[in-house]
Order: C-alpha cells, then structure tokens, then sequence
C-alpha cells in the first residue's frame, strides 16, 4: 500500500530530510513549511519524535506509514514558527537534529520519525510519518534497481480533431515544454554520483504525430502534399529523444500504445494492434537510432500463462522479447520480495515490477510529495536490502501511465536513491540479460495489480475498427489525389481508439469514436445512386442512371453494377468507371435488353474496381415493355397494306389519264425537302422503339407536312 496524495487541507509541506541517510556523528536537518489551509494559526510549533516501534521488514514500513495510533517515544527537536499563519499562506520552518539523537544498534537499518504540527488556537494536531535511513558500516551487497517511465500521450480526444485548428493546439498543449510529457522526461533525466541514472523511456511513436500504421510512411495524418503542420511542434521532442538516447535506453511500444491486457485476450490476431506493433520501428526510423522494440508492457500487470501465446502472435511481426508485469503474479518465497528479471519455460523473458514502488513513483506531483515519496523509497530499498544483505539482487520500478509529475519531486526521488549507500541503479538492458540466467519460474498467474480503470475496447469494437478501415480505405481509392491523405487522417483516428490510455478517461474514447464514425460515414453516404422510375419501351436500348458525388473532392474509378430482380430485363453489359466532379452528378448509360413486360426492380450498387461496395446503393424501378412479335407483324401488314393501296391508285390514275385530252399544266413551284439529324447511335441505338441500322451521323429523309424527329421513348 502506498501513502495517500497530499491533501489541500494538510497543514506540513515536508520540503526535504537531509542526509536521507544518517550515521554517526551527522546531523539531520528537516525542512518545510507550515500551511494555514481551512483555519488561522496563530502560534504553531513543529516538533520531530522518534517511532517507538523497530521497522525492518517491508510490512513494518507500510505499517508505521499507515499508521493511525497516538503519537509516542521520543522527541528529538522542535521549533515554534514565530508568527502568525493566516489562512492561505504558509511559514518555513528548520529543525537540524544534532548527531547521536538518530542512533541504531544494527549496522545498518531504518529509523521511523513522525513530525508533528501544534497550534493550541485552532486546535490543530496533524502527524505526517516518514523515515530516515541509517547506516554505520557497509556490511551488505546494494540491491540494483532499473526504472522504466512512459513517454506516452494525454487521453485526450483533441489531439485528432478533424478540425485543423483545434488539432494543432491541442498538439501545443501536449508538447509545451511545461506539459505533462515534457515534465517526464525533465524529472527522469537526473545524474546521480555515479552519473546519468539510467532511466529507460518507454515511448509511444505516436508521440511524434505520424502513425506508421496508418500513413505507411506516406504524409503525416491530416496532411496533404506532404506538409506536416506539426512538424514544428514535435521538432523539439523529437531532438530531445533523440539526444537522450545516450543517456536513457530507448523502448518502443506500439504505435498508439494498445491496451494489451485487453485486446489479446479478446482477439490476438487483430489486424489493426498487429500493425501498430509493426508500427513500433518506426520510432528508430523517425529518431535515426536504433530503439529496443518488441517489449510488451500489459497495464494490468498479468503474467497468465493463456497470454503468452497471444502476445507472440500480436508481436509476430517484430518478435517479442520481454514482457514486463507485476510481481505478484509470479511465485515468491516467504519473506523475500521477488526479483525483477525472470524466464519462462519457454525462454521468455519476464521483468517484474515491484508493486510498492512502482505505485509509489506517481506519488510526485508536488513538492511536499516529493519529500515524503523520497524517504518511502529509502526505507522500502533498506528493508529489501535487509532480507538478504550478502545477495546481490535487482528490482524494478514501472512507473504506470498515469505519471503526471512534479519535476522537482520527481527529480529528487531519483536523485536521492541515486545517492543512497544500499541503492545502485541498473538499465533495463542489464535486466534483460540477466533473465537468460534465472530459473524457469514454476507458475504465472494474474497477480493482484489493478491496472486503472476498466478496459475501453472488446472484440466487438475492435471488429467495429477493422471493418471501418476496410471501409474508409476503399473509399480512399476513388478520391484521387485526396484519397491518400482522406485515409490516413480516418486510419490515425481508427488506430488511436483501442489505446491503453483511455481507461483514464473513457468520455474522451467514446468523442473520438463518434468523430471517427461520423468522417467515414460522411465519405460513405457522398457518393451515392439516386433512385428514379424508367420506361423501358424498346426490346433493346439504354438506362440512364445518375450518380451522385456530394463529396468536396472529385471521385474517379468509382464502378455503376446493376443487378435485377426478375429475369424480365438483362443488363446487356455493365458500364465502365466513371469519373464525377466534386458536388456534382454523372449520367451513366447502361445497356439493357428486355424480355418480357412487367415492373423490373433494379439494384444498383457502386464498387471500386476491384469490386468492393462503397458509397450508399439505390432502387431503380424499371417499367419494361418490349414492342415484341405482334407489334412487327401488324407494322408489316400495315405497310404492306399501304404499299397496295398506293399500287390500285397509281393503276386507276393510269387509266384515267389515257381518257382524258392532255390540257397543259403550268409545273408546281420546286419544293424544299425536310432533312431530320439523328445523333450517333454507336452500336446500336434504339429509334422509336426498334433497332436502326442507318449509319451514325446518316440524314433521314421526311416527307409530308407532319415530318418530326425521331427519338427513342425512354426517360
């Protein structure tokens, strides 16, 4: 268990103990500040009293911490302020215990102190309970701790706004030297006596701001032409990364850090957090330097025995190395805190995170945490120490995603236990090559680490995920020069959802879930078939059918496929892709044959040119109405019949005119004859309802007054 976060009512701001290691003959001097937060005080007295009771074991410190039990033993020094504390500001104190009132009759060990705040006037009593280290001679063999942090970002939705500009802020924010990723990285580069500590950064490439699962290593999400409007912001971090890098062992985690306590339980194979995984090189490529990948670090900690085989299969593409988790799910020995690096049966390699400390380390979120975090850890390092002083041993500290430091406190935890005589810091690395050497632990199991807040993704959504990406990246195909860009803003929003990190803020989740959906339906629902009814009066001829692209891009390649109902029309051949302007429509022609009369519904779907769906279908009711066999017989009749009426009258004509005396008749004026262009029928258009076998372009001759254009009857 680990002390709780300081209060806003807590009356001492503990500044720091120094040495946090005592010994004979020195002297240790406690600083901090008295602070009227709810009452008034008028004449508040601090005073340090030893712990009555001895603390040796790891449960001896958690008790004398937690503890709640009237104050007893020995008051060691005290000062009175000196002034009045009105309620919102605070007052310095010192008290420097003179040498030989800190004393232990072992070689070494923990000393308990409570420090205690008094003021008569507002009857204020406040204990804060802490520890000093103790050492008169060196008689044990350091215990090595590595420490790995997260470099991962804020759960927040804004960061892949489908605004610009709300995005590029949001980025701002996430990147200020001063924000939350910048905090990390300033107090976990701390030097030490014997140097840098070795810190080990666990880094999400997305921190960046390109995903190489969704860009491939095209434009940077959001991007067109290749700019990258975050370039400027990211350039500092990415310097500062790659700089660290010789002095921090760099870990790359999947890109958009996915929860993997939660997706490899649910589906191992998914394709969208194997390509993140893929993805994790990226981090190299992008800093110009080699990173270690194939690390998986599950939030919960679990070390099952189910989870290996899932973990290696979502890891296939990069190889898992290690996978790091709580040490209570693997065997311990009575008595002894289990060691950090560990092995399988199989050979994998296992780096256990101490609970205690590893909880403890987010307890640096201001000053006077900082202080109280740093004698926590020299206590819990001695008490680990003292189970077995002759053996050389190493532990880890995986600070949780949740880390949002104080530089300072942070800073001076490590900098103290860099410092402490029983403390040597070691890299993850070293841990790595240690675990070759240890024994096959007998058992895995969950373990008692809760991980913070409920998973955010089931195999339901990441199903959902996939399906969307298929379906966004189809669409991608037919908007040319945006497609590209198009899919890489909807993919990096996709990728982001199953992240760990939304366990800490679930709404933020779900509005990036709902912007995600809302862009790929948008594209989905731009391009679509509108319905219409056609009167089909010819055996064969062509369907108009109009295609709709409300998009704000054009679309090319985008395939018109009809397929209908009854076997009363035959789609003769189906069209060829067309192109269609932005906010604009296209008419397709499509030929068609009719077999037989009756109402023919048509479904009409749009594809890409592989043939997959896109866009929203649509419903075209054909009437067909062949002319048939009756129509061209009765048509033939009839001309015949006319052909022999004109035939009887040109004889009886004939007949009259051999009677008659030829009177003289002046010759009509010439008439003008009426000529009708047809358009090009290509191969074969339909004119009033039948085939013409006129040349393209060929004039048609009328004759008489009632002489019209001749067009098919169809709408």
């Amino acid at each position: 268990m680990v002390p709780a976060a300081a209060t806003d009512s807590a009356v001492l701001a503990l500044g720091a103990v120094t040495p946090p290691v005592a010994g004979p003959g020195v002297a240790v001097t406690i600083t901090g500040s008295v602070v009227a937060r709810t009452a008034r005080l008028a004449d508040p007295t601090v005073r340090v009293v030893l712990g009555s009771t001895a603390v040796v074991t790891r449960a001896s410190v958690e008790a004398w911490s937690t503890s709640t039990a009237a104050l007893g033993g020995l008051e060691v020094g005290s000062v009175r302020v000196g002034r009045v504390v009105d309620v919102g500001t605070s007052a310095p104190f010192t008290i420097t215990i003179p040498p030989g009132r800190f004393v232990l009759n072992r070689a070494f060990g923990i000393i308990p102190i409570a420090i205690q705040v008094r003021d008569g006037a507002s009857s204020t009593n406040e204990i804060t309970r802490t520890f000093v280290g103790w050492q008169r001679t060196k008689q044990y063999e350091p215990i090595r701790l590595a420490v790995v942090a997260p470099v991962t970002l804020s759960p927040s939705a804004a960061l892949f706004d489908t605004d610009p500009a709300a995005r590029t802020q949001a980025w701002k924010d996430e990147l200020d030297p001063g924000a939350r990723i910048g905090r990390i990285l300033d107090g976990t580069d701390v030097d030490g006596p014997a140097g840098p500590v070795p810190v080990t950064w666990a880094v999400d490439p997305g921190v960046l701001g390109v995903d190489s699962a969704a860009t491939t290593g095209t434009a940077a999400p959001g991007t067109a032409g290749g700019t990258d409007p975050l370039a400027p912001l990211v350039a500092p971090l990415r310097t500062r990364l790659a700089t660290g890098a010789g002095r921090h062992t760099l870990w790359a985690l999947p890109q958009a850090d996915p929860d993997l306590a939660a997706t490899v339980a649910t589906s191992p194979n998914d394709p969208t957090v194997a390509a993140e995984v893929t993805a994790s090189a990226s981090l190299g490529r992008e800093l110009g330097l080699a990173t270690t990948t194939g690390i998986a670090w599950p939030v919960d900690g679990s070390f099952e025995a189910t989870r290996e085989a899932g973990l290696r299969q979502a890891y296939a593409s990069v190889g898992l190395q290690a996978v790091v988790g709580s040490s209570s799910a693997l065997p311990v020995t009575s008595g002894f805190t289990g060691q950090a690096p560990r092995r399988t049966a199989s050979g994998l390699t296992l780096l256990a995170w101490d609970d205690v400390m590893s909880r403890l380390a987010t307890q640096t979120t201001t000053p006077a945490e900082g202080a109280l975090t740093t004698q926590r850890f020299v206590a819990e390092t001695g008490a680990i120490m003292a189970e077995s002083p002759g053996a050389a041993r190493t532990f880890l500290v995986a600070i949780p995603r949740s880390l949002n430091p104080d530089v300072g406190a942070l800073r001076q935890v490590l900098g103290t236990l860099a410092q402490t005589p029983w403390v040597q810091f070691a890299s993850t690395d070293e841990l790595q090559q240690q675990a070759a050497n240890q024994d096959p632990v007998a058992s895995t199991s969950k373990g008692s680490w809760s991980g913070y807040g409920e998973p955010q993704v089931d195999a339901v959504r990441l199903s959902r995920i996939t399906e969307q990406r298929r379906t966004t990246g189809e669409i991608a195909s037919v908007l040319g020069p945006n497609g590209e860009a198009y899919r890489n803003q909807l993919w990096t929003m996709l990728d982001q959802l199953p992240s760990v990190r939304w366990r800490a803020n679930p709404a933020e989740r779900d509005r990036l879930d709902s912007w995600a959906s809302e862009a790929a339906a948008a594209a989905t629902r731009g391009i679509s078939v509108a319905p219409q009814t056609t009167n089909f009066l010819a055996d064969e001829g062509t369907l108009q059918v109009t295609v709709v692209n409300d998009l704000g891009v054009d679309v090319d390649g985008v395939r018109l496929v009809l397929n209908p109902t009854n076997t009363r029309l035959r789609i003769v051949s189906q069209p060829d892709p067309v192109q269609i302007a932005a906010g604009s429509r296209a008419v397709v022609p499509v030929r068609a044959e009719a077999l037989a009369a009756g109402l023919v519904p048509v479904n009409a779907i749009l594809t890409t040119a592989d043939g997959t769906p896109i866009g929203v279908p649509g419903a075209l009711i054909v009437r067909a109405n062949p002319p048939g066999y009756a129509f061209y017989v009765v048509g033939g009749a009839i001309v015949l019949l006319i052909l022999v009426l004109g035939i009887v009258r040109t004889l009886r004509r004939s007949r009259t005119s051999s009677r008659t005396p030829a009177v003289p008749v002046a010759p009509p004026p010439p008439q003008e004859e009426e000529v009708v262009d047809v358009a090009p029928e290509g191969d074969g258009e339909t004119v009033a309802g039948r085939e013409t076998g006129a040349p393209s372009g060929s004039p048609v001759r009328a004759t008489g007054p009632a002489a019209r254009r001749m067009t098919d009857d169809r709408t």
